[in-house]
């Protein structure tokens, strides 16, 4: 029998019942074994997965396989990884290692955050105007001559002196 939810019970389960949801993916009991889904980059990585390193760290080049011997932190997520080479190393940054089945979805998402990144730039810098926006200021700090003007005027109506 299935329920309002339209999965299989496990006491109302028989081998003739149909093992088909409406979505065509194969149940069991009361989960769903279908397609595996992607993988969310942000989340935290367990202990015992398998990763690889996105970036080269201390005596580890980039690519390299490993497991999560341990992972902490609160704010800011870090873990110990042991990697293929024989190499433990620890306080491995969360952007630094990523899950190795979603080796390709880590490229595609780096490449598409590289793309908008890109055409948000182009499109700063087109709509400026060329006029000194963009960090192209007077001074070595590439503030607007127009901001250092409004600053002083307030500075003097405030009666402050430098």
């Amino acid at each position: 029998m299935e329920d309002d939810r339209g999965c299989v019970s496990n006491d109302k389960f028989e081998p003739s019942d149909s093992l088909h949801h409406s979505t065509g993916s194969r149940l069991w009991g009361r989960y769903d074994v279908g397609m595996a889904k992607t993988v969310d980059l942000k989340t935290r990585i367990r202990s015992g997965a398998k990763v690889r390193a996105t970036v080269d760290l201390p005596g580890v080049p980039a690519g390299t396989q490993g497991k999560v011997a341990m992972s902490n932190g609160l704010t800011w997520l870090r873990y110990w990884v042991r990697f293929e080479n024989g190499e433990l190393v620890s306080h491995v940054n969360h952007d630094e290692i990523v899950i190795s089945r979603a080796w390709d979805q880590f490229f595609l998402e780096k490449e598409r955050a590289a793309e908008a990144a890109a055409a948000a730039a182009a499109g700063i810098s087109s709509d400026d105007g060329g006029g000194g926006g963009s960090g192209g200021g007077d001074n070595a700090f590439g503030v607007p001559q127009y901001l250092i003007d409004r600053t002083k005027a307030a500075l003097e109506k405030a009666g402050v002196s430098r």
